[in-house]
């Protein structure tokens, strides 16, 4: 017979992304959980876990698990609002949004929410949302890509493009004179940071930012050229630098790991982000 806690334990476990992590969420011993996760193997005759490149994740299988144990918490989570008005609400939804985007945060967090009374959402910037999802400190993320990243459901919600813009108040050097705003550590596997890194000399970087806020900012003030997405540099006083660099194009992804299933508020917030980013991009 199927064992509910067994199949919570397994819930908190795949969510968690690690056994230790569940532990502490639990608060009971990792053997605890594991006993628990294997108790829920041999009463559904099912592999729950695999192996992957990134660490242990879920199964098929254990992903259609997860998505029932997820629905079931979601419609005793409703009830137990019903029938107690005052319990607390949801834990904050952590969204996280990449650097290198340049979103406005405080722009963003204001156009959402309006709409999703009772939900507190929390904004952060991260160098790889990928793994931010991936070691689940981030419920929701916007991934740049070309790709879907490994171990995410997700969906395209714009196409990128990306060049060398330069502040119109000053005037365009030779080729060969730009000063340029690079991205830093955190930024450097972003492909216009590979470029630079290997085309560029080092004596004409001005500075290095891990921010693309920053980034327009310091172009804006002419302090030198810097790789900035299209979509966001129409507000500002900025050009393109002609044959500065090369253009990059991506996407930018909605993405939620694989082996979370959304409950209903999250997936209203799902389609709010959605909303707004593309309307955005």
């Amino acid at each position: 017979m199927l064992d509910w806690d067994d199949l919570r334990f397994y819930r908190v476990a795949a969510q968690a992304g690690t056994v230790t992590a569940a532990a502490e969420m639990l608060r009971v011993s990792r053997t605890t959980v594991t006993r628990r996760v294997e108790s829920l193997e041999r009463s559904l005759g099912i592999t729950l876990y695999e192996r992957t490149a990134t660490g242990p994740g879920s199964t098929d299988a254990g992903r259609l698990v997860l998505a029932c144990a997820r629905d079931v918490e979601s419609r005793i989570d409703e009830l137990l609002r019903t029938l107690a008005p005052d319990a607390p609400e949801p834990a904050p939804i952590r969204v996280c949004v990449p650097a290198e985007l340049g979103l406005d945060l405080v722009d963003l967090g204001a156009g959402m929410s309006r709409d999703v009374s009772g939900t507190i959402l929390e904004f952060v910037q991260a160098a790889r949302p990928d793994v931010e999802l991936h070691e689940r400190r981030s419920l929701i993320g916007l991934c740049i890509a070309d790709d879907l990243p490994p171990h995410m459901n997700g969906r395209v919600l714009s196409s990128l493009t990306q060049r060398v813009y330069r502040a119109a108040a000053v005037d365009a050097p030779s080729s060969d004179a730009w000063r340029w705003i690079g991205w830093g550590r955190d930024l450097d596997h972003a492909a216009s940071a590979r470029w630079i890194d290997a085309h560029v000399e080092s004596s004409q970087v001005a500075m290095r930012v891990n921010s693309a806020i920053d980034l327009k900012e310091a172009t804006r003030r002419g302090l030198g050229v810097g790789y900035l997405w299209d979509q966001l540099t129409e507000d500002v006083d900025l050009l393109p630098a002609e044959d500065a660099g090369p253009v990059f194009n991506s996407k930018l992804w909605l993405c939620m790991h694989e082996d979370v299933p959304p409950a209903p508020h999250v997936r209203a917030v799902l389609k709010l982000l959605g909303d707004y980013v593309s309307s955005r991009f």
